[in-house]
């Protein structure tokens, strides 16, 4: 197949990586696949554009593909993106961002070929039904990829769509990075913790929106019942001392709470370091990359009871869900807290599931089958 992935960004934010990261394992499978991205400026050290340069890949910045609307741009990209289509006779262009999905679109109807486009869903809440979004997946999409089957279901309510133009397809991990050996549990002590400690970890950007409060009054309930559980944060944001260091204060946490950072090199032994894992709610992309990875390195995770999560999770076998209130989440905590056996079991039977739902080749397969099926519902006895 003839892939050409647009992806409006040039930073290396939720979605970008994993998007290089399908486009790398597609090429491997044989497949001629160029990804079109925004141009970094000067002083970036990450960018797709250096991880695209490690892949293999055709790889190309002669699109503006900004992130806004520009009467100057986006114009240009469309002519242009016309033109490559034609000239490359791409089979799918696959959108991952709203605004490459308007040039995108715009420019695939234009082209008059025979390109289909597929857009990839990385929002957490899937597309709400807008003007703009009823547009876009009505007239300018051939097919969906989403990652939860509760946005496949959406989808189809919302926006009329038949089941066949939606694939629901599991986000993807390096599951040979993140494994039940992966990681120095030694790290712990690094950080301040006793060996009696049992450590809660969150990993997330703290914004408003991550519900910390939830999470520091449901600690604040079991510090009272049992005093040796404390919480390692990982992670940081611009809003730390709304979101993390007044509470804490206020809620007398101090002792029980660690802010241990971004660990950019030390991130394995800092999921490695933990006894259990928390999530409260998925980030911007919407895949839950943290947690999964906690699951793949059998950490027991609590998850939160809204949105995708649950999909990720079976009750009382590959974690434990709670409900969202503070009360509900202190309950969850303190039954892996008091029980090491179920921390065992649950880990391993997380990891294990982890291994085979989170796998690059189980990703890659399914989204190779899509655009297959795409190709030959709309074009019967074509060539992939």
């Amino acid at each position: 197949m003839n892939v050409l992935h647009l992806l409006s960004d040039w930073k290396l934010t939720g979605p970008s990586e994993p998007v290089v990261t399908l486009c790398q394992q597609l090429h491997k499978r044989g497949h001629s696949i160029t990804l079109a991205y925004r141009t970094p400026p000067p002083n970036a050290t990450k960018s797709v554009a250096a991880l695209a340069a490690t892949t293999g890949i055709n790889a190309t910045d002669q699109f503006h593909l900004n992130h806004h609307f520009s009467l100057t741009d986006n114009p240009v990209d469309v002519v242009r993106l016309k033109r490559f289509i034609q000239r490359h006779k791409f089979q799918i262009i696959n959108t991952n961002l709203s605004h490459d999905h308007i040039l995108g679109g715009l420019a695939a109807r234009w082209a008059s070929t025979d390109a289909l486009v597929v857009r990839t869903d990385h929002q957490r809440d899937s597309f709400r039904p807008t003007r703009l979004s009823r547009f876009l997946v009505r007239r300018m999409t051939d097919g969906l990829i989403t990652f939860s089957e509760q946005a496949r279901t959406k989808l189809i309510r919302d926006f009329g769509l038949a089941a066949h133009r939606i694939a629901r397809v599991n986000p993807a991990l390096d599951t040979t990075r993140f494994h039940p050996d992966a990681g120095d549990r030694a790290f712990r002590a690094e950080l301040g913790f006793r060996a009696s400690d049992l450590v809660v970890g969150i990993v997330a950007r703290f914004q408003k929106y991550r519900k910390m409060k939830t999470f520091f009054e449901a600690m604040r309930l079991v510090v009272k019942q049992a005093p040796r559980v404390k919480a390692m944060l990982v992670g940081r944001s611009s809003q730390m001392e709304e979101t993390i260091r007044r509470p804490i204060q206020e809620l007398g946490l101090t002792q029980n709470v660690v802010v241990a950072g971004y660990l950019t090199d030390r991130y394995l032994d800092g999921l490695a370091s933990m006894d259990m894992f928390v999530f409260m709610i998925a980030g911007s992309d919407g895949t839950a990359r943290a947690m999964r990875e906690a699951l793949a390195m059998g950490v027991p995770v609590i998850a939160n009871n809204v949105g995708m999560l649950p999909e990720f999770i079976e009750h009382g076998k590959s974690g434990l869900l709670f409900n969202d209130n503070p009360e509900d989440l202190a309950d969850r905590i303190l039954k892996l807290a008091g029980d090491e056996v179920l921390r065992k079991q649950i880990g391993a039977t997380a990891a294990a599931r982890a291994a085979e739902d989170f796998s690059l080749e189980r990703q890659v397969s399914d989204v190779e089958a899509f655009y297959q099926r795409l190709i030959q519902r709309n074009n019967p006895g074509v060539s992939q």
